[in-house]
């Protein structure tokens, strides 16, 4: 299990929790749009409808590490694993040692199981969070939050411009932290629950989600999907 002593630690794998806590840097990307006095001076990557549009995407991408790299795919393992191992066996030496929930199950963890954990970090929560993050810094959507037409004097200006300060390094400090985490679960999975060939099959299978997103970040040749989620198709367009 992971520590007690740090914050979220305990809840990272539990459903609502787990797919809220990628969510972080969108909601407060969301309510600097909505609360900005002044919506013609925010700039155009920073608009409700780009965000919006990523949030329907990050979601599509938790359904399909849910739905198909999850369910679907340890359908497809247990069925190979029955057609090549077979089901014959019915010793099961450390069954008095698992969980109850387990004990239901044939000698649960005998022949074959790849990390669905992994799979849970590295496919849900480390690319929904590096991409927001690192579209956070390339168009800050702190700019929405001070520019509001006001004269330097005045004390929401003031106000504004500490709020400034503060969003990038909270920021920072949450991606940072939130990805220790998703580091250390992954870390205490590959040592205590897996062996490394379950734990690199759960890489590989968390590829299929990483890499396609990877592209779409950092590849100018997708320039219909980069504009729907408010990337620039045009290097120069958002600066």
């Amino acid at each position: 299990s992971q520590p007690k002593i740090l914050p979220f630690a305990k809840i990272i794998t539990r459903f609502p929790e787990s797919w809220l806590l990628p969510f972080i840097p969108l909601f407060l990307r969301l309510i600097v749009a909505y609360t900005s006095n002044a919506p013609t001076t925010t700039p155009e990557s920073n608009s409700i409808r780009y965000t919006c549009t990523r949030g329907i995407l990050y979601t599509l991408v938790m359904c399909v590490r849910g739905f198909i790299l999850y369910l679907s795919f340890n359908a497809i393992e247990e069925g190979i694993v029955l057609a090549v191992v077979g089901d014959n066996d019915n010793s099961c030496w450390y069954e008095h040692i698992l969980k109850p929930h387990y004990q239901k199950e044939s000698c649960y963890g005998q022949a074959f199981d790849f990390s669905d954990h992994v799979v849970l970090f590295l496919s849900h929560y480390l690319p929904c969070l590096v991409f927001e993050a690192l579209y956070c810094f390339l168009f800050p959507f702190w700019r929405g939050a001070t520019e509001d037409g006001r004269s330097p004097g005045n004390n929401n200006h003031h106000h504004r411009s500490i709020l400034q300060s503060i969003l990038p390094w909270s920021l920072s400090l949450m991606f940072v932290y939130i990805n220790f985490l998703t580091f250390l679960a992954v870390y205490r999975t590959a040592s205590y629950f897996h062996t490394p060939i379950e734990t690199i099959v759960g890489f590989f299978i968390s590829l299929l989600i990483q890499v396609p997103l990877g592209f779409l970040l950092l590849s100018e040749r997708w320039e219909g999907s980069r504009s729907r989620v408010g990337l620039p198709t045009d290097s120069s367009k958002y600066t």
